[in-house]
């Protein structure tokens, strides 16, 4: 049975929805795919990589298994060949080799996904929590001297939820020396409430101000307590800048900005366990700590990488882990 292909990118709300039911999905006899796509990339292109992952994971299995991944993934593949959303750039489709090949979730993103495919007792969920902490839902004041707005952006998806037009300026008087008189500044309070009132209903995230310097630094001193405390930057961008670049400036800001909180948090982490308790750091220590089974804690920064070339398997419902002797780069 396939599902129904979805017509539209997943927001923030439905992802916590799909994540918590796949987390309900326990070890399971026959084993699930799953399987992250950059739908930036030529539809041919996927769908190779797609099978040759499959062939390659196939090796690993009991003879039986063999014919149903191999079903599987060419359930998958009609999945994406019917993938029609648009502004879709990644793609997470998750599937149970059991004989039916059924399709237990596909899910169409405005982010793109690193390409990846992977076959485990249980749904790979890592990516979709990497998406959700280093994407997720944050908001931006654009400030221009012609008007104000709102833009939310929802994993990757840009929407404008408010504008407002500054009122234009009132025409100089000459003075009676025969000199302009400089124009009164412009009361920006009444745009400034409207997009307050649009902040309290996206009540929680972070928050960028993108724009005109001088209306900027305007803006921020209108802001409530409130907003300013969700505020982590401001940037200067030109009247003419897409908002998709600017949305793109704020993403990358934020992610080097929860990237360096995430190494100082863990850092301190593993400085108060060294003090009060044994603990150890590094992907073999921590390794052979997971082993001995007397890890308490463990603490992964987001900006951690696993050294190339390791693998994880299921033997006799214990996990043990080796070391590939070949190591596949988009693997």
């Amino acid at each position: 049975m396939k599902q129904t292909a979805p017509t539209a990118v997943v927001k923030m709300n439905e992802l916590q929805q799909q994540i918590d039911l796949l987390a309900g999905i326990r070890t399971t006899p026959d084993p699930v795919i799953s399987v992250y796509l950059d739908l930036r990339r030529e539809t041919a292109e996927l769908k190779r990589f797609v099978r040759r992952r499959i062939a390659a994971c196939a090796k690993a299995l009991p003879a039986f298994q063999r014919a149903r991944l191999r079903a599987c993934g060419e359930s998958v593949i009609e999945q994406l060949a019917d993938e029609q959303v648009p502004h879709a750039h990644g793609l997470a489709i998750f599937a149970a080799a059991d004989g039916a090949a059924p399709v237990l979730s596909a899910m169409p993103f405005a982010a793109p996904f690193r390409n990846g495919l992977t076959v485990s007792p249980s749904p790979d969920l890592f990516p979709l929590l990497q998406l959700r902490e280093m994407y997720g839902r944050f908001t931006i004041i654009t400030a221009q001297p012609e008007g104000l707005q709102v833009v939310e952006v929802n994993l990757g998806e840009v929407a404008i939820r408010a504008w407002a037009a500054t009122p234009k300026p009132p025409s100089s008087i000459p003075g009676p020396d025969g000199t302009a008189t400089p124009s009164a500044v412009i009361d920006i309070q009444p745009q400034v409430r409207l997009i307050e009132r649009v902040l309290t209903k996206i009540r929680s995230g972070p928050l960028f101000l993108a724009g005109e310097v001088e209306t900027m630094q305007r803006i921020r001193g209108l802001l409530t307590p409130v907003s300013i405390h969700r505020l982590v930057g401001a940037m200067p961008v030109p009247a003419d800048q897409a908002l998709k670049s600017t949305a793109a400036r704020c993403l990358r800001s934020l992610i080097d900005f929860e990237v360096h909180q995430a190494s100082e948090l863990s850092a301190r982490v593993v400085q108060e366990a060294c003090h009060h308790g044994p603990a150890v750091t590094g992907s073999e220590a921590s390794l052979r700590a997971l082993r001995s089974g007397t890890v308490e804690r463990l603490v992964l920064s987001s900006s951690f990488r696993p050294d190339p070339g390791w693998t994880c398997d299921l033997v006799a419902d214990k996990p043990r882990c080796r070391s590939r002797l070949q190591y596949d780069p988009e693997g």
